[in-house]
């Protein structure tokens, strides 16, 4: 199932270990995974309210934050899926934000 690797691939990266709901999210793992697959199924999903921070590197800049359970978990079962296709149907020679491409 997608969804149960979308936090896996989210997790791997040192990064993301310390986010804000990643190690709760992690105690019943197998249980939230299945309430998302159910969300999905029944149509009942509906994106979490942002959080939002200004940060200052260099300049100001307004951050919009989304909660890592559910939403940054299906969207990343959603990219896992469409990513690919997307890709396909690019211009060849655009590098930018695609795996492969530009700056590793």
């Amino acid at each position: 199932m997608n969804v149960s690797y979308a936090p896996t691939v989210l997790t791997q990266s040192s990064s993301q270990i310390n986010i804000d709901g990643v190690i709760e999210f992690n105690k019943d793992f197998d249980g939230n995974i299945l309430r998302l697959y159910y969300l999905l199924q029944r149509g009942n999903y509906k994106t979490s309210t942002y959080r939002h921070r200004i940060i200052y590197e260099p300049k100001q800049r307004d951050i919009y934050m989304l909660p890592f359970y559910p939403d940054r978990i299906i969207h990343h079962a959603v990219m896992n899926i469409i990513e690919p296709i997307w890709d396909r149907r690019m211009y060849y020679h655009s590098y930018s934000c695609r795996k492969g491409k530009g700056i590793s």
